[in-house]
């Protein structure tokens, strides 16, 4: 019994303490290796990987980078300080020497002495600033060069690395490709490529040319849980998106998105490669993809909507991934010999040609096409939604909206106060929808009182004019409406049925002339019919459009001249937008406490607030909704556009915004 006891307190106890000791350490290994989930976390990332492979090809003389402090080189134990450090590689091995002192060791650390925490390479007469500390790992043979960067400011870093310095009007671009680039941190199969490290700094894996001096504090972030490939980015698509499949050979399993703006009828990523020819040899072209088997190729088919390259020899068919076929020939021919995958091609003579446009694999985001939309005053949600449908976020329950866009701006001077997206959003193109319901009660303000002052209009669940809508947005209808009661509820058959009342070379007439004074882009199809002029009126029309800045200038002016110049007409126009909050579209519904969670030190009346509300159809590369509203409080204004909204919910997302002004 006592032997017993002895091998227990001898081998069982001590093996299960190594046991528990070795498990403990396993888990702390997975923990040091935990794929970054937030923006605490860190991320190592191999850097001057081409540079390093230039100096062992002899084709540069060194690597040096500059402090502009000093610096301590750990190495062996021991700190020694350092201003300079050089990577040079001769007699076939890699040698590091920092202010003229050779170290051997393996490992190697550049720490910060002083509290500036950056070291600077100069590369092709382009400095560049990385972070410290440096980790070297020198085995003479080979050398890795390394740092480690937070995952937001690495995502913007990247991104910038990808996109270069760009302009303010198309940072929501940078901005969604930090979103992307953040996100890929969070995918296993991209960060476990490199060995001891989740990324390279190659266009192979994410560019990275050091610190950008943006921020990147996003509160928002991609879900990634469900997220087993994809993520991808190029160039230009040319106009033609691929899926993922344009990877693995085994055909498309779903539509692509398009890369268009439905709305505008505008093709997107064709500002630049619009077009790129190639020419190559049957004979040569069967070499390569074919490299030593002497095989004569019958026939090459690129099936553009399975995806897939078809290989037709005197043996068989064999299938290739279309990214394969472009780069097993790029790898001979030039990388950019094959540009894209968006290409058609013949055989003529002996030769393949092949003509297309873009640059790049066509998968996922294109660089070009972002821009275009960035450009354009579409948000980074926007873009990103674009270019990958269906994408969803991590969303705090406090604060406004992401897919909120919007401008607050001073009546009185018109400068902005305060703006959600990027410089172009002024530039934004909408459909007006029932914006354009304020022209139409300043027309008859001004021209035709009659219907002013004394015309009414009932609206009913169901409408028997045939030139009109057959129903109101409100089905139940509104009952007997005129233009104060028809503006604050958005009656579209009330404002229907002025086609029949108001001339429509008229009324056309003077919204030219008034929107050209105002300096508002306005933009109306031909009308051939009756009902055409009706569903204008009704604001139904979504081809009308305006830009941001239009619905700007109209809220502006119908302020300043109820401020400046007040007349009948106009007191009457601005007591009716008042009524949006307490009366019309934009009124609580019972039991709905919208205002919760406002804390404003002035306990504001929703009286005081007023507004239009519109929801119109628009989108990218397919439809959605879109909640409008212009308004403002007091001399604060205000246009937003709700991405998947309506108008009320624009109204109200607006109206916290207003009552949290400072």
């Amino acid at each position: 019994m006592s032997t017993v006891k002895n091998r227990i307190k001898r081998g069982t106890i001590p093996r299960l303490i190594i046991s528990i000791i070795i498990f403990s350490a396993l888990i702390i290994g997975l923990r040091a290796e935990k794929i970054p989930q937030n923006c605490s976390d860190k991320v190592k990332i191999l850097i001057l990987s081409k540079h390093v492979r230039l100096l062992k090809e002899g084709k540069t003389e060194h690597i040096q980078m500059l402090l502009p402090g000093t610096g301590e080189l750990a190495a062996d134990g021991e700190r020694v300080s350092c201003r300079t450090l050089t990577v040079l590689y001769e007699n076939n091995s890699f040698r590091i020497t920092a202010d003229n002192n050779s170290f051997t060791a393996e490992y190697l650390i550049l720490y910060p002495k002083e509290n500036i925490d950056t070291f600077s390479i100069v590369l092709n007469g382009e400095k560049r600033i990385y972070p410290l500390p440096l980790f070297i790992k020198n085995t003479r043979s080979e050398i890795e060069l390394s740092i480690e960067e937070n995952v937001n400011q690495f995502a913007i870093d990247s991104a910038w690395g990808e996109l270069g310095d760009i302009s303010d009007k198309n940072s929501e671009a940078l901005f969604s490709l930090a979103h992307i680039i953040k996100a890929r941190c969070s995918l296993p199969y991209l960060t476990n490529k490199h060995k001891g490290y989740h990324f390279c700094d190659l266009t192979c894996c994410q560019t990275y040319k050091g610190q950008s001096g943006k921020t990147f504090n996003d509160s928002i972030s991609i879900k990634t849980e469900d997220i087993k490939n994809g993520l991808f980015f190029h160039s230009s698509s040319g106009g033609v998106l691929f899926t993922e499949s344009i990877f693995n050979g085994r055909g498309r399993t779903a539509p692509p998105p398009k890369d268009i703006i439905y709305s505008e009828n505008f093709t997107l990523s064709r500002n630049r490669h619009l077009s790129w020819n190639a020419e190559v040899d049957e004979h040569e072209l069967a070499g390569i993809l074919c490299p030593g088997k002497n095989i004569f190729l019958k026939n090459i088919i690129f099936d553009r909507d399975k995806e897939i390259v078809y290989l037709e020899t005197g043996t068989g068919r064999e299938i290739l991934s279309p990214e394969t076929f472009r780069l097993t020939i790029n790898r001979v021919k030039g990388w950019n010999f094959l540009k894209s995958n968006n290409y058609t091609f013949t055989r003529t003579g002996g030769v393949y040609k092949f003509c297309g446009s873009g640059l790049g694999h066509g998968a996922g985001m294109s660089f070009d096409g972002a821009l275009q939309l960035a450009e354009k005053g579409y948000s980074r949600y926007e873009i990103l939604e674009h270019y990958y449908p269906g994408m969803e976020y991590n969303t705090s329950s406090v604060g406004v909206n992401h897919q909120l866009q919007y401008i607050i701006f001073d009546n009185d001077s018109g400068s902005i106060v305060q703006s959600s997206g990027g410089a172009s959003f002024k530039n934004r193109i909408i459909p007006c929808g029932s914006i354009f319901k304020l022209f139409i009660a300043l027309y008859i303000a001004e021209n035709r009182t009659d219907l002013f002052h004394n015309y009414s209009y009932t609206c009913t669940d169901k409408e028997k004019d045939k030139h009109m809508p057959e129903q109101c947005w409100d089905k139940s209808g509104h009952g007997k409406m005129n233009i104060n009661s028809a503006l604050c509820h958005s009656c579209n058959i009330y404002f229907g049925s002025l086609y029949s009342r108001i001339d429509s070379v008229d009324f056309l007439k003077w919204i030219t002339d008034f929107t050209l004074k105002q300096g508002i882009e306005l933009t109306i199809p031909d009308l051939k019919n009756r009902n055409d002029f009706s569903n204008l009126l009704a604001g139904l029309n979504f081809n009308v459009t305006i830009t941001i800045d239009g619905i700007m200038k109209l809220n502006r002016y119908i302020y300043m001249e109820n401020k400046t110049h007040p007349t009948e007409e106009l007191e009457i126009i601005f007591s009716a937008l008042h009524k949006t909050f307490t009366e019309g579209t934009a009124k609580e519904i019972e039991g709905e406490n919208t205002l919760h969670n406002i804390s404003s030190p002035y306990n504001i009346s929703r009286k005081n607030l007023w507004g239009k509300t519109g929801t119109v159809i628009a989108g990218t590369n397919s439809h959605c909704g879109y909640g409008i509203f212009t308004g403002g409080l007091n001399s604060r204004g205000i246009v937003a556009i709700l991405r998947k909204g309506t108008g009320a919910i624009t109204a109200r997302e607006s109206e916290k915004l207003l009552l949290n002004l400072k």
